[in-house]
Formats: C-alpha cells, structure tokens, sequence
C-alpha cells in the first residue's frame, strides 16, 4: 500500500480544519436560538445541559477560530518539511552513486546533517533527532559510494517555519528556485489573492505579503497570547483556500 505523500497528508488535515470549523460555526448560530425550541417540561441530564449551553454569554468564537488558525499554519508548516524530504528521497532514487547527486545537495546534506546534530541537547520536543541515524547516513555519503543515504530527516529539521523566507530556504536546500515566480504563474493561486493568471509578479507579491502577514498572526497568538486580527469564519475559511492552493502549487515546483 501506497503511503500518503506530503500533499494527501495536508490535504486530509485541511479537511478535518473545515468540518472542526462548520461544528464551532453551528454551535455558534445555535445557542441563541436553542431556547426557543427547548422542551422545558423534559427532565434529566440531556435538558441541564442544553440550558448550560443556551445560558453561556460568550457566543463568540474568534478565539476558537485563532486557535484553528495557529493549527492551520502548523499544518501548511509541516507540509513544507514532508515535501522537501520527498525531494531529497526522490533525488537519492535517482542517483546510482553518491557522485551523480547534484553538489548542492551533497553539500546541505553534510551541512545539515551537522547542525541537526549539534541540537541534540537544545532541540525543541517537537523535532525528534535520531542520533544514530544521522550518524549512519552520513557516513554512508562517501565518494564513489553506490550505496549511501541522505538524511532527509535532517533537511526537515531544517524548516523553521511557514515564512515566505523559510519556505524560500527550504525549497532551495533541495533545488528547487524562483519558487515564488512558479507559484505566481498558479491559476489557482492568482484567483485566491485576487490576481489575474496573467500577472505573475503581482500574484508572487501577494503570496509573500500573505505569508508574512499569517506568520505573523500566528506567531502573535501563539507566541504572545494577542490576536492581532478577529479571526472570524470567513476569513479562516479563505486562509485554508488559499494555503490549499499554494501547497498544490508548492508540490507541482518539487516535481
């Protein structure tokens, strides 16, 4: 059986973010109108609860959605570091030696093969490093080797964050450049910033503002607890269109 690939994978999360955000919508729109319809004369539990619930004043769910947002983000991040090691893994299939992979390559790989293992004692809980791993797959990567292996996990560690910058950073450790004017050239892509497919510099503009400007969001809620923007059911509903798009697009440049 066939694993999922990186895309499948946040596809299936954005997914689940849609019906998560459709269940706090309804509870929403439901509370104030569920007295109306209450059978008030029922007894037990189930007529306790839904008084607790028609009885809570905050009907307002921008924290809950922020909260998605943050998750949102986290998700479109993790997509990024799936589909570079699909990358590395994909040029070590092609390669029948150790001297036919690009230099670039072989030089990121030593290099952040390093730097994951120089955080053994400073890496946060969310990046498992393998120590062993890495060691073995480095010393595999000699000269004239026909068997080797590059440490994808490493290139993964890598990936700091959904920053135009850090998804620039990731994308080139693998080869791939010019990632935003591919992205810009996008149909789908330009119709979720309000771009024609025409104008591919506009739309690689918008697409760098509207990373920085999620990564900022989310690194305010997440980070200092401040919600710079509501972030209201419409607003995250064209956040996940438009992270869905570029991850289309992100994972058509890697191939």
């Amino acid at each position: 059986m066939t694993s999922a690939t990186a895309l499948d994978e946040f596809r299936a999360r954005t997914s689940d973010f849609e019906d998560e955000l459709e269940l706090v919508s309804l509870a929403a729109r439901l509370r104030p109108r569920l007295g109306g319809v209450l059978n008030y004369d029922a007894k037990g539990e189930d007529l306790s609860l839904a008084l607790q619930f028609v009885a809570h004043k905050n009907d307002r769910p921008e924290g809950i959605l922020a909260a998605l947002m943050v998750r949102l983000l986290a998700a479109f991040e993790r997509f990024v570091r799936r589909r570079i090691a699909e990358c590395v893994r994909t040029h070590q299939a092609r390669a029948k030696t150790y001297d036919e992979l690009p230099d670039h390559l072989r030089q990121r790989n030593m290099v952040l093969s390093g730097r994951a293992l120089s955080m053994l004692d400073t890496a946060p809980d969310h990046l498992l490093i393998d120590s062993d791993q890495l060691l073995g797959a480095l010393a595999s990567c000699r000269p004239g080797a026909a068997t080797f292996e590059l440490s994808a996990r490493a290139f993964e560690i890598a990936v700091t964050g959904a920053s135009p910058e850090a998804v620039q950073r990731a994308l080139e450790s693998v080869g791939v450049k010019d990632w935003l004017d591919k992205v810009g050239a996008d149909a789908h892509v330009a119709v979720t910033v309000e771009t024609k497919p025409t104008q591919v510099r506009e739309t690689a503009k918008r697409v760098k503002e509207e990373l920085e400007r999620l990564s900022r969001w989310r690194n305010n809620v997440a980070h200092a607890g401040d919600v710079e923007v509501l972030v209201d059911e419409g607003l995250l509903r064209k956040k996940i269109v438009f992270l869905s798009a570029l991850a289309v697009a992100i994972d058509a440049a890697c191939s």
